[in-house]
């Protein structure tokens, strides 16, 4: 084989693999606070699947659903909130990027007291 089709076999073999992948990424979306009907308010809420809306009923709360079809406007919707942060099935991240954060402090720290000049920190 010359190194062009092992090259092509390579990339068709990490673009399938990619393809596969993304059914299982992460997904959802959140849900904008928001006051219902009777007046109460509702706070921004991360749901896993979609954010939904019985649009029979005028002004129903939003909630979280898996039916594409039940999902809100898209002014009801947000890209991003910070109630995935504290999702119970969330909790990794905000530990994660803690780690990783003072994982670059102390590296930065060693970097510039054994060889200075040498890290881009110093």
């Amino acid at each position: 084989m010359s190194s062009a089709s092992v090259y092509s076999v390579f990339l068709l073999g990490f673009l399938v693999f990619i393809l596969y992948s993304v059914d299982s990424a992460e997904g959802g979306e959140c849900c904008r606070a928001h006051y219902d009907a009777n007046g109460f308010r509702h706070e921004t809420m991360w749901c896993s699947h979609y954010c939904c809306q019985d649009r029979v009923r005028g002004h129903s709360p939003l909630y979280c659903c898996s039916d594409f079809f039940m999902r809100a406007e898209r002014s009801d919707r947000l890209d991003f909130c910070s109630s995935w942060f504290s999702a119970s099935s969330n909790l990794w991240a905000p530990v994660l990027i803690a780690v990783v954060i003072i994982a670059i402090l102390i590296g930065c720290g060693i970097c510039c007291c054994c060889i200075p000049g040498f890290c881009f920190c110093c």
